[in-house]
């Protein structure tokens, strides 16, 4: 798992560095040069996604501004120890926000399970 978080900071770094260009016009699916990274597989006992933020973004506010955006609504927005928010989210919006210069990486929920 470390291993993981570790390829999507590397990565966002990359996108940072190089940006993502979304094109004037488009007003939902945006394209650009280095999305950032999408992590995990798709799981139907927990669908949607955990999108985790830039360090030093406000998550609340960029919520919200990504939520109306995209036409979604978040499951929760975290702002402590993970800055981002989980969402169910439409393939379009999964592009849209993958795109967005404040997303880190965008993963799919996962079931975790504890042995004993």
């Amino acid at each position: 798992m470390q291993t993981t978080v570790g390829f999507g900071v590397l990565a966002s770094s990359l996108v940072l560095a190089l940006g993502c260009q979304i094109p004037t016009g488009l007003a939902v699916q945006p394209s650009c040069l280095l999305p950032a990274p999408l992590l995990g597989q798709p799981n139907v006992a927990a669908p949607g996604y955990i999108v985790v933020s830039r360090p030093g973004v406000d998550p609340v506010a960029e919520t919200a501004r990504l939520a109306a955006r995209y036409g979604f609504s978040p499951s929760h927005v975290y702002d402590a120890a993970l800055l981002g928010f989980s969402a169910d989210l439409t393939p379009t919006s999964v592009a849209g926000v993958r795109c967005e210069p404040s997303v880190s990486f965008v993963e799919h929920n996962g079931v975790v399970t504890t042995a004993g």
